[in-house]
This record gives structure tokens, C-alpha cells and sequence, in this order.
């Protein structure tokens, strides 16, 4: 069965006010219309009215073209990976109210002969997973140099921009985020060319990186339109911050993907029966724990909690992390959760000894304990980690 979605469609019509002011006047409403899987909604003047962002060597000439899914090459901007969460919202909202021609459509870019998706890439798996075949897409001229490392600095530069000024449904970037983009454009731009850079001239020449060159950046891809440098005074601004993030790029390790961990992936991995939670048994008989080290502080507790309440059976930990802006803090809260969780062994070994010399001088019997080092004290559980970085293969590691 073909499933269809409805689609708003625009109508002018007159409408007479009864009242000496008003008069007849032309006004605009919508109805509902059914497009199947295998159809792309109608192009509507509503649509092709609406105002595009543009920046220098990519423009917008009023191109809207029905385009097959599977001809469209993907190439995102962002850090991190597409966020399930809002793919499904996208999806239900899709179902629920339909297509709406008052909102832009997803925007290509033909590049020697090729079509790239330069924003829209959660709209775009939404419809992929509906089974949506063809859709509209706007179209933009690339006038650049016949370069791909030139063409795609811009097709990400555009894509920012156009995240950045859109309307929702969409997943919105955080200037963390952001920041971690160009410093990940900056990182592979130093390792190919041996140059940092974020941006070239008009002969696609690159532009040595400094605090003029990252301004201009931000201004170009629309960060301005969100966090003025108009209010920016002190060292606490967010565009003082980026600013400063971004310039102070070989300080930072970031990762170029961070994979969220949703249900699918969750029961995924449940499903093959190696890995458990609330304490249930695996197939090869540990206990199973799935945490979350994003509160080293107060996660660690729970966690010490469950190895010391199951004495009589090894337990396997499978640690994630809901991070989605920096990949640094997902290695940096994994240590910190286990590092607390060494601490807390300590303090009750600690604990323990207290006691036996307080039984000393009672007179009873009780034996002192000589604590773990920390490597002994991991070795006690399995430890595993959803693999959620950009080089980590698989569904899960042991970094």
C-alpha cells in the first residue's frame, strides 16, 4: 500500500467585509491535498516568495526542481550526528499536519553534475524512512572555483547559515557546536594544505586564520543573527566565547561525529543478549548494567552501589553518554565516573579499617583490609562504552 501525506495547497479568494473600511480585499487560504510516497508536493508561488540566505559563490536564482532522494549526495555540516529524536519529530509532524509551503524547502547545489544536499539533512531521513522517493528541493548556482575542498567550505558555510535563520521543525545548532565545526574544518584544512584557515578569498585562495578572519566567518554564515557581538561585553558573551574556542584551536580534541544513543540502538544492542539492564542476566551470565556518565559525581555512587551488591556475580557495565556538543566531555565524564567510582571503594575500605580498630579495643575479633589499586579495583567488572565517537567502530568499545 502507497502511504500519502497531505499537503497544504494555496488559495486566493475574496472576502467581503460588511463594514465601510475594509471592503473586498484578495486574502489567502489553505486547503489539504493527499501525495502519495512517489510524488513531490506541487510548487506553489508561497513557496518560491519566501526569501533565501545566500553567501558570496553560492546564489539563489528562484530554482525549485523535484528531485529523486537517492541522486543526492549527503555532506553534512554539523559536528554532531543527526539527532534521532528529531528525525522522529520530523517525521510525525510530516504524518500529523502535512507539508507546509510556507516554510522552505530543503536546499541542493549541482556541483560538476552532481546534486549535494546542503541543509535539511534530518528532513531528509524523515522522508527517506516514510518512504518518500522524490521531494522539491531548492536549487543554488555554484560560482566558484572548480575545487571540491573550495566548493565544500561553502556548502557547509551555507548550510550554517540557513540552519541558523530557519524556522522548525529542525535540530538547532549550539554555539558549542558551532564552534567545534569550524575548529574540525580548521584541523582538516591545516592537515591537507598546511595552512589553518576557515575561509577563502575570491580566487579561492585561503585566508591565513586570525580574529579578523574568524569574525567575518561568523558574520558570513549568520551566527550574528543569533548572538550579536553587539552584546558582547565581558569575557562570558557567547561570541566572545566562540571567538576565542575557535582561535584557540589546537588546544581541543575534537571528535568530527558524536552517534547518539536512542532506543533503536539501545534494544539493538539489548537484542543480542551480551549487554542487560536493572541488574538482568546476560546470555554468559553477568549481571547487566547500562549507565549514563554524564554526572561522574553523582552517577558513580549508583553505579559502586550496583558492583557492591552483586558479590556473588560479575557484573558488565555498558556506559553512554547524552553529550551532543563536545566529544571531549564524553572521554573526559567516562574517566571522571570511574575514577569516582575507585574513590568511593577507597573511602569504604577506609571506612572498614575505622571499624576494625574501634573492634580492636573491644576485644573483638575482625581483620583489617589492604585496598585495591585502581587497576585491581576495575578488573572486579566489565566496562564497555556505546560507541558514540567518530572513530569508534561497531555498537560498542572498550576505549
Amino acid at each position: 500500500m502507497i502511504e500519502m501525506i497531505e499537503v497544504l495547497i494555496e488559495n486566493q479568494e475574496k472576502q467581503i467585509h460588511n463594514d465601510r473600511y475594509h471592503g473586498q480585499k484578495l486574502v489567502t487560504t489553505y486547503h489539504r491535498v493527499k501525495v502519495h510516497t512517489n510524488e513531490a508536493p506541487p510548487i506553489q508561488d508561497v513557496t518560491k516568495n519566501l526569501v533565501r540566505q545566500e553567501i558570496p559563490n553560492l546564489v539563489y536564482k528562484g530554482e525549485i526542481l523535484r528531485l529523486n532522494l537517492d541522486e543526492i549526495n549527503l555532506m553534512q555540516c554539523r559536528v554532531v550526528d543527526k539527532d534521532p529524536s528529531n528525525v522522529a519529530e520530523i517525521l510525525n509532524f510530516l504524518q500529523e499536519e502535512g507539508y507546509d509551503p510556507t516554510q522552505l524547502p530543503p536546499a541542493v547545489v549541482r556541483f560538476r553534475g552532481e546534486y549535494y544536499l546542503i541543509n535539511g539533512h534530518h528532513q531528509y531521513d524523515a522522508l527517506s524512512q516514510r518512504g518518500q522517493t522524490i521531494w522539491i528541493f531548492d536549487v543554488y548556482e555554484w560560482n566558484g572555483k572548480d575545487d571540491f575542498d573550495v566548493f565544500k567550505s561553502f556548502l557547509k558555510a551555507l548550510g550554517r547559515k540557513i540552519n541558523l535563520s530557519g524556522t522548525v521543525p529542525k535540530k538547532d545548532q549550539t554555539p558549542i557546536e558551532i564552534g567545534n565545526g569550524y575548529i574540525l574544518e580548521i584541523k582538516e584544512n591545516k592537515e591537507r594544505t598546511g595552512i589553518s584557515f576557515l575561509e577563502y578569498d575570491n580566487n579561492g585562495v585561503a585566508i591565513p586564520l586570525d580574529k579578523a578572519s574568524v569574525e567575518r566567518v561568523l558574520e558570513r554564515d549568520g551566527f550574528t543573527s543569533r548572538w550579536s557581538p553587539d552584546h558582547s561585553s565581558g569575557k562570558k558573551s557567547v561570541y566572545t566565547r566562540t571567538v576565542k574556542r575557535i582561535l584557540d584551536w589546537e588546544s581541543h580534541t575534537t571528535v568530527s561525529n558524536i552517534r547518539a544513543f536512542d532506543d533503536a540502538r539501545r534494544k539493538r544492542i539489548i537484542k543480542q543478549g551480551k549487554f542487560t539492564d536493572g541488574g538482568k542476566i546476560t546470555v554468559d551470565g553477568f549481571k547487566g548494567y547500562i549507565v549514563c556518565t554524564d554526572n561522574p559525581k553523582s552517577d558513580a555512587v549508583k553505579g559502586f552501589t550496583q558492583i557492591i551488591g552483586s558479590e556473588k556475580q560479575s557484573v558488565r557495565f555498558l556506559s553512554y553518554s547524552k553529550e551532543t556538543d563536545n566529544a571531549e566531555n564524553i572521554i573526559k565524564n567516562e574517566a571522571a565516573y570511574l575514577q569516582k567510582g575507585y574513590e568511593l571503594y577507597q573511602e569504604s575500605v577506609e571506612f572498614h579499617n575505622k571499624l576494625v580498630l574501634k573492634c580492636e579495643k573491644e576485644e573483638r575479633h575482625q581483620t583489617k583490609v589492604i585496598p585495591y589499586s585502581k587497576d585491581e579495583f576495575l578488573s572486579l567488572f566489565e566496562w564497555w562504552a556505546v560507541s558514540q565517537l567518530d572513530d569508534e567502530d561497531g555498537e560498542v568499545t572498550q576505549r
